[in-house]
């Protein structure tokens, strides 16, 4: 369980405090500090985040519903671990999801809201060609934050949202790898020349093209990390580290 309480805990003076319960600890998954298979003790998360057990069983209902904590038998709510097979499920429906996102934001989009979406662009080239993982999590929230708004459906979002959690971890885990950065780089440039073109088949393709490249590189990370489990068993991996 962490051991730095302010990674966690919850601020008195903000509200909603669920929300801020769900976003605390959904980050400490993402970012690794809760590893898979971590059993979390609700005591233990009730001194961290300074909230009651309700909230931190409201928190961990939200967070199961997203996939990214299972409830075991005789053990309870635990961090979930991704295997392939729910990683190239995730992935096949991240893509249908993600291709329908950029055609109709290409179709529907404003020309203030393209203009918004290029400046999101140029901070995800910034904070990717830098390697600065700290701001990656907010960069990826607030592109994906534009391309919800301008797409006009508002059921896309919530959905998508849902899937990029449950493969957060394993997507910064892939992003260490070499050139994997510049690849989003260059395809994420395609999409929004794209975008700017008005031509949603081709936004498409390029949505399409991009999902498909981070599959494979978080695929084969994914691999590897289930081999490294296979022939040590008593180890967890760590998905704040390299590969």
């Amino acid at each position: 369980m962490i051991a730095d309480r302010n990674l966690l805990f919850v601020s008195a003076t903000r509200s909603p405090r669920r929300e801020e319960t769900v976003r605390n600890l959904r980050n400490a998954i993402i970012r690794g500090y809760l590893k898979p298979g971590e059993h979390l003790i609700e005591r233990e998360l009730c001194e961290l985040t300074g909230v009651s057990r309700t909230s931190i069983r409201e928190a961990l209902r939200q967070l199961e519903a997203e996939g990214l904590v299972e409830s075991i038998a005789n053990k309870g709510p635990c961090v979930a671990a991704v295997t392939l097979e729910t990683a190239r499920d995730v992935f096949e429906i991240r893509e249908a999801l993600e291709c329908t996102l950029y055609e109709t934001f290409a179709k529907r989009a404003s020309s203030e809201q393209i203009k918004a979406f290029a400046r999101e662009v140029e901070r995800v080239e910034r904070v990717y060609g830098q390697g600065l993982e700290e701001e990656m999590d907010d960069a990826c929230e607030a592109y994906y934050g534009v391309l919800f708004e301008g797409s006009g459906n508002k059921s896309i979002g919530p959905i998508l949202r849902s899937l990029l959690a449950r493969l957060a971890v394993l997507r910064r885990r892939a992003l260490m790898k070499p050139g994997s950065a510049s690849e989003v780089i260059t395809d994420t440039r395609r999409i929004l020349e794209a975008i700017e073109r008005r031509d949603p088949a081709a936004a498409c393709e390029a949505g399409r093209r991009h999902v498909r490249s981070v599959a494979n590189a978080a695929m084969e990370v994914l691999a590897g990390m289930e081999e490294k489990n296979d022939q040590s068993p008593t180890t967890m991996p760590d998905p704040s580290r390299g590969v």
